[in-house]
Formats: structure tokens, C-alpha cells, sequence
């Protein structure tokens, strides 16, 4: 793979978990009392973004000639951090990416038409902990980059 390729790639990778660190913060520091529920879906989709978002450089990917490229969570993520790293795999990939309904009950009418998972894992992780793990892996991404950029 040319170094070029891979440069490219570890700048897009960090600029994509940057992004979601900045809407994490952003999503943190804009907390308030009680928030309408357009307001709640809003914050919703945003947060769901910043995971897909962050998730997006840990699959496979091309580079500019065709080659397969992706990072790994044992070169980006902490050993402390792999339990949120894990949850917002599983997350991303039965809720938002994949429409996987093995893990849900039957719709419930209180309070609106909404489904519950069975499984507690699946719930959105914890943004606190997940803008922790944002910053770790953009310093470990931009790090990278800028070592490539030095060839």
C-alpha cells in the first residue's frame, strides 16, 4: 500500500472520531432540564452519529487503489477502554447500521409506540464514557497521521 493511502486514511479516520468528540462535548455541555421530545430526538440522532461516526475507520474501508484498509482496536483502543469500545460496536451494529430485531420486545404503548431490547448491552452507551474513548483515539489516530506524513 502506498504510504500516501494510508496517510489519507488515518487523517479520515481521525477527523471522523474528532467529529464525534466535538458533537459528544457539544451534547454535554448543552444539557439542561427538561428538553421537548423534538428536542430529545434531535439530541438523539446526534449522538447516534458521533457513534457511527467513531465506528466508522474500525471497518473495512478502500483505499484510493482498491486495497482493503481499517484500524484495529488493539493499535487505537485502550485496554481500559475495550468495554465501551465493545458496546458501541454491538450498538452500531444492531441498532444503527443493521436492522437486527433479535433483541427486541413486543412494542409498548405507554407513554407512545416504542420498542424495548431485551438485552441491557444495547442501549446507547454512556456519552461520558464514550467522548473519554473519543479523545483517546483521536490523539492515537493523529498521532499516526502525522507519522505518516513525515515519509
Amino acid at each position: 500500500m502506498r504510504s500516501e493511502d494510508e496517510w489519507l486514511f488515518y487523517t479520515q479516520a481521525a477527523w471522523n472520531v474528532d467529529q464525534a468528540t466535538h458533537i459528544a462535548k457539544t451534547l454535554i455541555a448543552e444539557r439542561s432540564g427538561e428538553l421537548s421530545y423534538p428536542q430529545r430526538l434531535i439530541q438523539f440522532a446526534a449522538y447516534n452519529f458521533c457513534l457511527v461516526s467513531y465506528f466508522s475507520p474500525f471497518m473495512r474501508s478502500k483505499t484510493r487503489s482498491g486495497k482493503p484498509i481499517k484500524i484495529t482496536a488493539d493499535e487505537f483502543v485502550p485496554d481500559d477502554m475495550l468495554g465501551i469500545h465493545e458496546q458501541i460496536k454491538n450498538y452500531r451494529d444492531k441498532i444503527l447500521a443493521h436492522a437486527d430485531v433479535s433483541h427486541l420486545c413486543a412494542p409498548s404503548f405507554k407513554d407512545g409506540f416504542r420498542f424495548t431490547s431485551t438485552d441491557v448491552y444495547l442501549s446507547a452507551p454512556p456519552i461520558e464514557k464514550s467522548l473519554a474513548l473519543f479523545l483517546e483515539v483521536s490523539t492515537r489516530l493523529i498521532e499516526k497521521s502525522e507519522s505518516l506524513q513525515l515519509l
